[in-house]
């Protein structure tokens, strides 16, 4: 299993592909958020929720069947392995532990890195928002976590356009693991390496959520 490329990685990369930096990139990564875990259910938006939510209070015992049976708390384990919930449940369910999260739509379906950046400047896991473009209905959302970025300022020589990227975490899938923001403005296609083939799939852009 490859782990999720670092924030550092990324610059390595980036001045490794033939640029020349004069300016030292601004990075930021928050400390303490593990991005080695992955899970192979259907359970996707309640793994993102609860890794934001573990981070954000400083726990451990936030897990995808918390937030399962605060929404059903009639269901037995056995039914959880089935069960999801909605977008807005998981809201719910960190203002019930006083956690308050706020949605914001994306600006012409794009993903604005500066509101990122900010988020994560204060040491915010943000979660991004999007929506298959095939419908699927075993998963209507995918989220992804930024917790980190790498900005590098144009110079007007070597550097012509703003190089930003965010890291990110998925709990279902592997790659990617950084967004390029310039390139990956209102799009992202991703590879499941959990299904045979390693087939890609395309996602639109339509909001994120961040801690308030």
């Amino acid at each position: 299993m490859k782990k999720v490329i670092s924030t550092i990685l990324l610059v390595i990369l980036f001045v490794g592909s033939g640029y020349v930096v004069n300016a030292a990139p601004e990075m930021k990564s928050l400390a303490n958020f593990e991005t080695n875990d992955q899970h192979y259910d259907l359970q996707g938006i309640e793994h993102s929720f609860a890794k934001v939510l573990n981070f954000k209070t400083n726990r451990k015992d936030i897990t995808a069947k918390t937030i399962l049976k605060f929404v059903y708390p009639k269901k037995t384990d056995k039914e959880f392995n089935n069960a999801s919930v909605s977008i807005k449940d998981c809201i719910r369910y960190a203002t019930s532990i006083g956690v308050n999260m706020e949605w914001l739509d994306a600006t012409k379906n794009e993903l604005n890195f500066n509101q990122v950046k900010s988020e994560l400047d204060k040491d915010h896991p943000v979660l991004l928002c999007y929506k298959p473009n095939k419908t699927d209905w075993m998963e209507p959302y995918l989220l992804a976590v930024a917790h980190g970025y790498v900005y590098v300022a144009p110079d007007g020589e070597n550097i012509k356009e703003p190089f930003m990227s965010t890291s990110i975490w998925m709990s279902n899938y592997i790659y990617p693991s950084s967004l390029t923001t310039l390139t990956n403005k209102n799009k992202l296609t991703v590879t499941d390496f959990s299904v045979n083939n390693t087939p890609q799939k395309d996602y639109t852009f339509i909001g994120m959520i961040i801690l308030k």
